[in-house]
């Protein structure tokens, strides 16, 4: 399998458990911190920096949100 499949693959998985039509998980800020982490190591820095400003919103007396936006 090479590098890219498993991306993407670990993308749409990432997605579906922060996705709104997932009830729990769109509510769990640390879901949404780990999926920024991800974005930004694929160099997915718009969609990170919206996934980090939701975990703050969820959470905003998280340190881990809160340190993940400069």
């Amino acid at each position: 399998m090479k590098s890219k499949d498993w991306s993407a693959r670990r993308l749409a998985c990432m997605r579906r458990r922060v996705s709104a039509g997932n009830r729990a998980q769109s509510y769990y800020a640390t879901a949404h911190q780990w999926y920024a982490e991800y974005l930004t190591a694929m160099g997915r820095f718009d969609e990170a920096l919206t996934e980090i400003r939701r975990a703050k919103e969820i959470d905003p007396l998280s340190p881990n949100a809160n340190a993940g936006e400069v």
